[in-house]
């Protein structure tokens, strides 16, 4: 039986229909609330290519917590591979104990139960934050390790720290492997991750930053998840990066992909470190919940480059181009505002 943990999220929910789609074991998925489970269920059906509700409903639900041992003990019996999922995402700095409390000891809690219970293999989902290039280096990949002297965000830290925690447990013996995608552009989760790319732009917008990033199709990302574990590419890691894009070049196109004029005037980085400091100071004496963090910030400066020959290699893989993909979702998008 599979596990999935995280089930209930963009990579989750598509995860789960890949699953259906192409393996025969009965799957086990992890939910927190009732409420996200509906969600995935709508995601589920409406854009992941199974429509006819009875693939959802053939899953084995479980609500389970990962920092939450005697709920995972209950969810791990009979699981013989397990899809690690779950994270916690921020860049606020009060979210810090959090971010440590899921992403490290969550993910402490998922290796150690899965040694005990002789789980046979075990996929985590890291991020591209983890990586540090050296200062000669002129793109990321899998050879750019963690540097600690360096400002990394809190966010990064913590996975970084789950990471570790999946690299221990592959020295006593877990078949794991970890997948590091870059921005996961997806449907059905409007209000969270990328899909604010394409509800945020739903009226347009003339401002765009320098900077960019590395872009990948969620449906990517889970299917080369699901390779990755069927051909036992275990004690790796593999940067999921399609394209790299600059953002001024992925604002152009949602743009014009939901029929808004492209952006036309370059915010300073000089402006996003005052738009920073004020939205600091709002969330300081309120509920305002800034949207430009001085850890945000931290990667939105540099137009960082991500070599993704690893993964084409070890599995002959072709990405969906990021063009596609955006065109795809905000199609969808378009669709569920209507």
């Amino acid at each position: 039986m599979i596990l999935v943990t995280g089930a209930t999220g963009l990579v989750g929910t598509y995860l789960l229909a890949e699953l259906k789609k192409h393996s025969k074991e009965p799957i086990r998925a992890l939910y927190r609330s009732e409420g996200k489970l509906e969600k995935s269920k709508i995601v589920f059906n409406n854009y992941t290519g199974l429509k006819d509700g009875e693939a959802f409903d053939e899953i084995q639900w479980v609500k389970a917590d990962i920092t939450d041992i005697l709920s995972l003990e209950k969810a791990f019996e009979g699981i013989t591979e397990v899809y690690h999922v779950a994270g916690c995402v921020s860049f606020q700095s009060k979210d810090f104990e959090l971010l440590k409390k899921v992403n490290i000891e969550g993910t402490a809690n998922m290796v150690n139960l899965s040694l005990d219970f002789k789980v046979g293999k075990f996929c985590y989902v890291s991020s591209i934050a983890t990586l540090n290039k050296a200062p000669k280096e002129a793109t990321f990949s899998e050879d750019s390790h963690w540097d600690p002297e360096l400002t990394n965000s809190i966010y990064a830290i913590s996975k970084y720290g789950g990471e570790m925690e999946v690299w221990r447990a592959m020295e006593e013996g877990l078949n794991a492997v970890i997948v590091n995608p870059g921005v996961i552009l997806g449907s059905g989760y409007w209000k969270t991750g990328s899909g604010r790319l394409f509800s945020g732009m739903k009226k347009g917008s003339p401002f765009y930053f320098q900077g960019g990033t590395g872009y990948i199709d969620v449906r990517d990302v889970v299917k080369t998840m699901r390779l990755l574990m069927e051909q036992a590419c275990y004690k790796e890691r593999y940067v999921l990066v399609a394209e790299n894009w600059s953002f001024k070049k992925c604002i152009e196109h949602i743009s014009s992909s939901l029929g808004n004029k492209p952006p036309v005037k370059k915010i300073s980085n000089q402006t996003l470190r005052f738009v920073s400091v004020v939205e600091s100071f709002l969330s300081a004496i309120s509920n305002y919940k800034p949207k430009f963090s001085k850890e945000l910030l931290l990667g939105l400066f540099e137009e960082d480059i991500y070599d993704n020959s690893k993964i084409k290699t070890a599995l002959g893989f072709s990405f969906i181009p990021v063009e596609n993909s955006i065109k795809t979702h905000a199609s969808n998008f378009i669709e569920s505002t209507k």
